[in-house]
């Protein structure tokens, strides 16, 4: 119990912090301190700029073989559990809207383990969190631009083999792992430059999601039944019985930590950003991501600190 409530204390700390840096986005969304414009650029800088900033500087180190094949694995995880979120996602939610039955499926299948995972598991695992982090994030973005575009575009010709293999995740994770497997030297200024950028990961993407806080309909979330029942599969049912199913397995230590905070995350914020690409029901995938981030305050501490009691 001792370990437990360490372990709780230590994850409420962080994800705390990640909440008080969110108020800050808020904030300047109330006084007009940013508009939709100067937050879609904040976006398109955390993703295709600081995100694979954070994914490079956790291949920076020495090659260790065995380190590499634990990479490898926790890539797979992150397939598998992706596999087994839709196959959860299709036979547990149906809607007559279509609109609002491929965001709720989409919300439920994608969390947000770039934008929330690698802050928290960069405080609380260091740079071996944010590599094997990286690793989920690759299996999340190679299921991101295959399955999720299959899903949300309704002309079913949104997906390509070039948007499934040249996005910033998957091309940061390969430039990572050049570095790391061909042991390429880094010159310290470059190596300082690229910490510097990643240095902004944990406080432009919360800053970002509190933004958008400011323009969500709480009052829909609250009086939408169905969004209740879907934040209760994507924050606490499906994490869990993936993050056992992964832990009897076998999988364990810094990985096994890593991939539960990553599947304890809430919605994806791409669940509102495909929604609006593809001409889904954007107020409800709002309602959704906003909802489920401020509900996981309090469950992904008790499921993380969990993980790391049975780690």
């Amino acid at each position: 119990m001792a370990e437990f409530l360490n372990n709780f204390s230590l994850v409420s700390q962080n994800v705390f912090v990640l909440f008080l840096l969110m108020a800050v986005g808020f904030a300047a969304n109330k006084f007009k301190i940013v508009n939709d414009n100067g937050a879609k650029c904040l976006s398109d800088l955390a993703l295709r700029v600081v995100n694979p900033a954070v994914i490079i500087s956790g291949f920076i180190r020495e090659y260790d073989p065995q380190l590499m094949g634990r990479y490898l694995i926790t890539l797979a995880i992150s397939i598998l559990a992706h596999v087994f979120l839709i196959l959860a996602a299709n036979f547990l939610i149906f809607d007559k809207a279509e609109n609002k039955e491929k965001v709720y499926r989409f919300a439920v299948i994608f969390s947000n383990a770039g934008y929330m995972a690698i802050p928290l598991q960069q405080a609380i695992l260091g740079s071996e969190g944010v590599f094997f982090g990286s690793a989920y994030i690759a299996g999340f973005n190679i299921v991101l631009w295959t399955y999720g575009v299959m899903m949300m575009d309704a002309s079913k010709g949104g997906f390509s083999v070039k948007k499934a293999l040249f996005n910033p995740g998957i091309v940061s994770v390969c430039i990572g792992m050049l570095v790391f497997v061909l042991s390429l030297p880094v010159p310290d200024a470059v190596n300082s430059a690229i910490g510097h950028v990643a240095g902004l990961n944990t406080a432009i993407p919360m800053m970002i999601i509190g933004y958008y806080f400011a323009t969500a309909d709480f009052k829909g979330a609250v009086t939408d039944i169905k969004s209740y029942y879907c934040l209760f599969l994507r924050l606490v049912l499906l994490p869990v019985i993936g993050i056992v199913a992964v832990r009897l397995c076998g999988f364990k230590g810094v990985e096994f930590v890593t991939v539960a905070i990553a599947m304890s995350t809430p919605a994806a914020a791409a669940t509102t950003m495909f929604s609006a690409k593809y001409d889904r029901d954007v107020a409800l995938s709002a309602r959704i991501v906003s909802f489920s981030t401020l509900v996981s305050i309090l469950t992904m501490p008790v499921i993380v600190a969990l993980s790391m009691n049975y780690a």
